[in-house]
């Protein structure tokens, strides 16, 4: 489904189901996110973040650390957010796997770093978070 059929789904439907609002809001937040990463990228006076830029030198801790860092900045602008994304698709954005993603994640919530139930994500430890997306 394409972000044009997502607002025609939304416009030509009396009542859409809640499924159908799910799937339009993740296509609209994934359209959001591109214009975002197009932005940066053609913009010369904002620099993209250098977690893009080293995803090959750095681990997969390292690299989901960044990527929920920028995703609660730049993103949601919020430490606590519904994480719209599925695992793979988070995965793909830091060149690693579905697996490693669902362990990193669970690691973060196990040390308390993060709480995690299903998609509902809260930053509890920034700092260590940070930390832990400097040193990969």
């Amino acid at each position: 489904m394409k972000a044009n059929q997502a607002g025609e789904l939304l416009r030509n439907s009396p009542c859409p189901k809640n499924h159908e609002i799910k799937t339009a809001f993740q296509l609209l937040l994934k359209a959001l996110y591109v214009c975002m990463v197009i932005t940066k990228r053609t913009t010369p006076n904002v620099i993209f973040p250098r977690r893009f830029l080293s995803l090959n030198q750095t681990q997969t801790f390292g690299k989901v650390a960044g990527l929920l860092i920028y995703l609660s900045e730049e993103v949601y602008d919020n430490r606590e957010f519904e994480l719209q994304l599925k695992r793979a698709e988070l995965a793909q954005m830091v060149v690693s796997t579905r697996e490693s993603i669902t362990r990193a994640l669970k690691w973060f919530h196990n040390e308390g770093i993060i709480f995690m139930e299903r998609n509902h994500l809260v930053i509890e430890q920034k700092n260590r978070l940070t930390e832990i997306a400097k040193r990969g």
